[in-house]
């Protein structure tokens, strides 16, 4: 965590708090007025609502807080196998160049030489076959074979 985001957080935790505390010393003010004081109204009473402030203590604080983590964020280091050059020196870590962006046409190359088709995975998956027409075309092979089926398990 950088010295910045340290000091969001301290002062985040620290509206917080004091905003809880203003709320809590509000609500009790408010029992006491509403026991004490038999004759005012109790809708009056009951449209008391929390002082603005208090509400904009709150929020502010929820906003440094979420600021001081997204502060509080770094880049990964990875320690390389071995060095760049190949040779076998004291590693350095490194910083922001482990994933480098790519074309997609340079990373479906091969698939694009050998013709074969880039989603192959995603439309040849069980789940998006059609069961009744492979059933159908079993059926009829079986039908078209069924000489040497008989055959096969006689020998047997």
């Amino acid at each position: 965590m950088s010295i910045v985001s340290k000091g969001l957080l301290i002062i985040a935790i620290f509206q917080l708090l004091h905003s809880g505390f203003s709320s809590y010393e509000f609500h009790q003010i408010l029992k006491n007025i509403s026991s004490t004081n038999d004759h005012m109204n109790n809708a009056a009473i009951e449209s008391l609502s929390l002082p603005k402030d208090i509400v904009y203590e709150a929020i502010s604080a929820s906003i440094l807080f979420a600021l001081s983590m997204f502060f509080s964020l770094e880049k990964p280091e990875y320690l390389p196998i071995r060095n760049i050059d190949g040779s076998e020196k004291k590693l350095k870590p490194l910083k922001g160049d482990y994933l480098k962006e790519i074309a997609l046409n340079k990373s479906t190359n091969t698939d694009n030489l050998i013709g074969a088709i880039t989603t192959g995975e995603i439309s040849y998956t069980p789940s998006f076959i059609n069961i009744h027409e492979k059933r159908r075309i079993v059926k009829q092979w079986i039908l078209e074979n069924e000489n040497e089926v008989s055959e096969t398990k006689k020998e047997k």
